[in-house]
């Protein structure tokens, strides 16, 4: 199914889009290169669709970056 991740600052605003492709079931790791970002907190949403039921699923984590 079609994944999406993107980052998000606490305001709101995109700063990463880390995925946006079709994806298999399964393990997957992927890696934020976040050099050119500042430390501080960020939200990371993940949207996907259901491969039984296609039905959208979405969830948030909060993520705390130091340097």
């Amino acid at each position: 199914s079609e994944v999406h991740i993107k980052v998000y600052n606490l305001l709101g605003c995109e700063v990463a889009s880390l995925m946006s492709k079709e994806m298999g079931e399964g393990h997957h790791q992927i890696k934020w290169n976040a050099g050119d970002i500042p430390s501080g907190v960020y939200i990371i949403s993940f949207r996907f669709e259901g491969v039984s039921n296609h039905q959208l699923h979405s969830f948030i984590k909060k993520a705390i970056l130091l340097k």
